[in-house]
């Protein structure tokens, strides 16, 4: 696929879905419904269950908003890289961190564009794309999928599935591919 740009036209840009300023403004004023105020139940499972390998390596976390995955992933002595397009949930993140005196490299980007400096052994898809305009879905997905070492864990979005039984608003809204454990996106 050739690579992905955002739009720089703002007409375009809000046909194209919510820009960085949007999303802000959103963490800068906790008006973020989907952030559930702790870790995700079934990050929790799968952590106590040893489904989660800290020594595989790396696992990233795109879309990372308040950090409360990436505080539980690192504090399971996973290693962490957590990625979010604004500066306040970054911010968040690493005051999270630091208060349970955690570390994971926290990195402000567009997952349509970072890269990681090495393959990695798992991504933690939670709400990243469902964050983004659906026609940027295929592109994420192929991003994501880049990421991965061979044997990578696959993408998972919980957020759909989880609606069912956890109530927490999400910006999915059960729209997407990603809601079943284990079906990766795309060819391959």
């Amino acid at each position: 696929l050739p690579p992905m740009t955002r739009p720089t036209d703002p007409a375009l840009t809000a046909a194209r879905g919510p820009d960085a300023e949007f999303w802000q403004q959103r963490f800068e004023t906790c008006a973020t419904p989907w952030d559930r105020g702790g870790v995700n139940p079934q990050l929790q499972q799968w952590l106590a269950q040893g489904a989660i390998d800290a020594r595989a390596g790396t696992i990233a976390v795109p879309g990372c908003g308040s950090g409360h995955e990436v505080a539980e992933l690192a504090a399971a002595g996973c290693e962490v890289v957590a990625i979010d397009y604004t500066p306040a949930a970054v911010a968040l993140t690493q005051q999270r961190l630091a208060a349970r005196g955690l570390r994971a490299a926290v990195v402000q980007a567009d997952v349509l564009a970072w890269q990681p400096a090495a393959l990695l052994a798992a991504v933690y898809e939670q709400t990243c794309l469902c964050a983004l305009h659906p026609d940027h879905w295929i592109a994420y997905a192929a991003q994501v999928r880049a990421w991965l070492r061979p044997g990578g864990l696959r993408p998972v979005d919980l957020s759909a599935a989880e609606n069912r039984t956890h109530p927490v608003p999400s910006p999915s809204a059960g729209r997407s591919p990603f809601a079943h454990r284990g079906k990766r996106p795309g060819p391959g």
